[in-house]
This record gives C-alpha cells, structure tokens and sequence, in this order.
C-alpha cells in the first residue's frame, strides 16, 4: 500500500466516524490495560471493568466531527477497518467515491436518529429492522400499523436505504 493510499485512508476514517458515533457498534472492546487508560484519558464510559473483555461505550467522546485522538485512539479503533475503508485501501473505490459514500451515510442518519428517537425512545441504529419490528408491534390491529406506514413512509424508506448502503458498503457480512 503506497504512503498516499495509506494517508487517504486515515482521512476518510477520521472524517466518516461513523463507527466512532456508534452507528454500527453499540461498544468497542479494550485489549489492554494500556487501551483502558487511552479510553479513561478520552472520556470514554467504562463498561463493566469486571468482566474479561472489558469495553468503552459508542459512541466515543473523542469524536467531534472528526477523531481529536486518532494518533493515540485505544488498538481496537486501529485496528478495525469497515469493508469501505478495506476496499479504497485495496484500490478498488477512490478516495472521492469513498468520501461520497460515507458521506451519503452521514447524512442518511442524522435524518433517521431523531426520528427513530422519537418512535423507539433509542439513538441505536445497530439493529435498524430490529427497531422499526419493535415499533410496528406496538400497534394493537393492523389498521393502526397502516396508518403508521403511511404517516412514516419516508423514515421507512430511509431505514431501508441505511441498511442497504451499510450492507453494500460497510458491513457486508453483517
């Protein structure tokens, strides 16, 4: 992989964040205890310090509009590369159409999260046909679904789009 690839490389996972915001990830694994002071010294909430696999909590207060920690983010943030990053990495999407497709992303979930919010109570987009069946079933006839549908029509067609770009281009194997 040439520096320049490399370097392109570090500008979309700095500027997408979208796992950093927990889109995809509710939590991230700490493997070291190094990792836990790097998570501490960010801000990160702690989840269960008891347990063997310790975690932080998504999203990461280090990213505001980009990663403020990137040169000393905890390994499991260096380590992880989304199927985006691994095919521009690979040479096989430009710079630009990997920055355009994350941000087609990024802007896809700010326009579902407060919807979904208000729906669902939750800011979790892990689980998106999860969420929406939860909310669906809440509805006592089949009546009361349709007119769900049809009031929300578009927050479904952009739950739709948010998981087929996540499967096509994020997390295929997801």
């Amino acid at each position: 992989m040439s520096q320049a690839t490399k370097a392109s490389g570090e500008e979309l996972c700095k500027s997408c964040g979208l796992c950093c915001q927990g889109v995809f990830h509710s939590d991230a694994e700490l493997y070291s205890p190094s990792d836990t002071n790097i998570a501490r010294r960010i801000g990160a909430k702690i989840l269960d310090e008891n347990s063997p696999d310790i975690k932080f909590q998504l999203p990461c207060n280090a990213f505001n509009g980009c990663c403020s920690a990137y040169p000393t983010r905890p390994s499991v943030c260096a380590s992880h590369h989304c199927d985006l990053l691994i095919a521009h990495l690979a040479g096989q999407i430009s710079k630009q159409t990997a920055l355009e497709r994350s941000s087609e992303m990024q802007e896809l979930t700010s326009a579902i999260l407060p919807k979904l919010h208000a729906l669902t109570g939750t800011l979790d987009l892990n689980q998106p046909e999860k969420l929406m069946a939860i909310a669906l079933e809440s509805f006592p006839d089949d009546a009361s679904r349709m007119s769900f549908k049809s009031k929300n029509r578009k927050l479904l067609l952009q739950l739709g789009r948010f998981m087929i770009l996540k499967n096509k281009h994020f997390y295929k194997n997801s």
